[in-house]
């Protein structure tokens, strides 16, 4: 018997779906991850949701969680293909997707105006300066 699947989306840098084999429910299925034709990643099938228990698909034992390697997410667009151990692609693919963009983009430091900073410090000096000379007289 064929597996049954899907495709559910894409999670930070995770493929998500669901597939099992009825005729071997406690066998994980292979799942492919294929991007514009080329294999890309590849995982089992093995997280527990309760989604799945809940819909009667076995002891819903049978989500996946693959991870895409950084080399694809650079926020382009491209067809998503999930197959199954049969080689059929899972339900819900092929799909044409934008990939997630998160490469590593350092964060610029904030600008530092010395000038603002030094005028806060003289303004409060200069209000407290009788007062800063009795706490130095007292603190001797």
């Amino acid at each position: 018997m064929m597996a049954q699947c899907n495709f559910d989306c894409i999670a930070g840098r995770d493929v998500c779906g669901w597939a099992w084999n009825p005729a071997s429910p406690t066998e994980p299925v292979s799942i492919r991850v294929l991007i514009d034709g080329q294999l890309v990643a590849e995982g089992p099938t093995g997280s527990h949701q309760p989604y799945l228990q809940a819909a009667g698909i076995g002891q819903g034992n049978y989500a996946f969680f693959i991870p895409l390697p950084g080399s694809h997410l650079d926020g382009h667009a491209g067809e998503l293909v999930l197959a199954g151990s049969e080689g059929a692609p899972l339900y819900g693919t092929p799909v044409r997707l934008l990939l997630p963009d998160m490469r590593f983009r350092p964060v610029p430091p904030a600008p530092v105006s010395p000038s603002l900073d030094l005028a806060v410090v003289v303004a409060i000096v200069k209000d407290e300066a009788p007062y800063l000379l009795e706490w130095i007289a007292h603190h001797r």
